[in-house]
């Protein structure tokens, strides 16, 4: 199987969270289609997608206070995208969509 990129985008948004105001954020995303291999002679096919990315922030400690929260990042072209932090350094997955 391989991962083909469908978008990178990158830029400064919001992070929405339930504890209070918005945090400005720096954030870098990668939205990823698996392939999933053909039948011999037959071409790939579309298989699961997922996005993934990186926020950066001037207090990174306030990772920890939402590393089990779900978030929500607002994008500067204003999609939104529900994510989770998978770690304290920032990373994060997507639990769905754009929207």
């Amino acid at each position: 199987m391989r991962r083909q990129l469908l978008e990178h985008v990158s830029g400064h948004g919001r992070l929405h969270h339930a504890e209070g105001a918005p945090l400005p954020m720096h954030y870098s995303i990668e939205h990823f289609q698996d392939m999933l291999p053909g039948a011999p002679g037959q071409p790939d096919s579309p298989g699961p997608q997922s996005i993934e990315g990186y926020l950066f922030s001037e207090t990174p400690e306030k990772f920890m206070d939402l590393q089990r929260e779900d978030l929500t990042l607002e994008l500067e072209d204003g999609r939104r995208l529900r994510i989770q932090l998978t770690n304290l350094q920032g990373s994060f997955a997507a639990t769905g969509g754009f929207f």
